[in-house]
């Protein structure tokens, strides 16, 4: 599974990323890295809770989450 986070910095220097292929998941930080570590959290947080709420066990062969990141201009 590939999902792409998009992130932008303000005027202020503040980073903002999110992801429009999992909408709800968000991240602001003083670097690009952190912004996106946070949506990368928040989606793998959301991704286990699914895969254990729907009785896949620990240890399961799933298909990875691949993350690509872009910088908006």
């Amino acid at each position: 599974m590939k999902i792409v986070i998009q992130a932008e910095a303000d005027d202020s220097g503040i980073w903002t990323a999110w992801s429009d292929d999992m909408p709800g998941h968000m991240g602001q930080g003083v670097t690009r890295g952190e912004a996106t570590r946070m949506v990368k959290r928040s989606i793998n947080q959301a991704h286990a809770q699914l895969l254990k709420s729907t009785g896949v066990e620990a240890g399961s062969e799933v298909e990875p989450i691949v993350f690509e990141v872009r910088t908006l201009s």
